[in-house]
């Protein structure tokens, strides 16, 4: 959708912009000139930012009542929307004041367009070079990405996924690390009854055990893994397949159908060379 500003000048055609008496909107007939109050209601602006768009020159009234009352055209409410367009693209008033210069001194209307695409390229270009570091400061994603998901985390409840009917199938996950937590989080949606078997304390394995509080909180990891008991997924922790029970009896004596081993690499395995220590 394009604001196109209408300027009064011969041999210079413009289209107008969505006018509010055309829309339905509230306000005075779009045939009467507007005082400075109407057309502040009509286009949401302060009277105030009128005032400093008319010091800039970006608009004019078109006269005075008899008490004094500056009086607008009507199609001043596109130009001041048209203004409030350029402002969210970024443009600050002085540029735009520039573009509107750049109008006026068009020939064409041609003219004008290509005037506005190259001031436009321009503040992309500038947009771009900030964006890239190369002025100011470079956008931190990871930083941006942490705060949504801790504004979600402590703001909202979790969305829950949805869940297949149970198919009456037991699938047993032997370890809570990143892979069995996903491995469960998968299976358990696709409709199996998942109990993780945890040799720890505490699920979570190399996520609570090996990465430091500082780089992954521990409330995070919790949180992640209470979501996943909520849609059905059983933990089982201090439970050693191998010693508590073994793989062939949770599967022939306790019924489960399958078995995913995601034990992780929690003792180191050493090459038994000269050294190495």
């Amino acid at each position: 959708m394009s604001v196109q500003l209408p300027i009064h000048r011969p041999g210079l055609a413009l289209v107008r912009g969505p006018d509010p008496a055309c829309s339905g909107e509230s306000g005075p007939a779009a045939d009467k000139p507007l005082r400075v109050g109407d057309l502040a209601r009509v286009t949401g602006k302060t009277v105030r930012a009128l005032h400093l768009y008319e010091e800039l020159q970006l608009l004019e009234p078109l006269e005075r009542s008899k008490g004094g009352f500056r009086l607008y055209a009507a199609d001043s409410v596109t130009r001041v929307h048209f203004i409030s367009k350029l402002q969210d693209l970024g443009f600050s008033l002085n540029d735009i004041r520039e573009i509107v210069r750049s109008w006026s001194a068009s020939g064409s209307a041609p003219d004008a367009m290509a005037r506005m695409r190259d001031l436009y390229r321009a503040k992309l270009d500038e947009t771009r070079v900030q964006f890239l570091g190369k002025k100011g400061e470079p956008v931190a994603i990871g930083n941006l990405e942490r705060f949504a998901a801790d504004w979600e985390m402590t703001h909202s409840e979790m969305a829950i996924p949805a869940v297949k009917a149970p198919n009456g199938k037991k699938i047993g996950v032997v370890g809570s690390g990143p892979a069995g937590l996903t491995a469960a989080g998968e299976l358990v949606k696709a409709g199996y009854d998942v109990t993780i078997f945890e040799a720890l304390h505490d699920a979570g394995g190399v996520l609570v055990y090996g990465i430091p509080e500082f780089r992954l909180p521990k409330a995070i990891v919790q949180k992640e893994i209470g979501d996943l008991e909520k849609i059905g997924v059983k933990i089982e922790t201090n439970f050693v397949v191998g010693k508590t029970a073994t793989v062939d009896e949770l599967m022939y004596e306790e019924g489960y159908s399958a078995i995913f081993v995601g034990s992780g690499a929690g003792l180191p395995s050493f090459m038994q060379l000269p050294g190495e220590n």
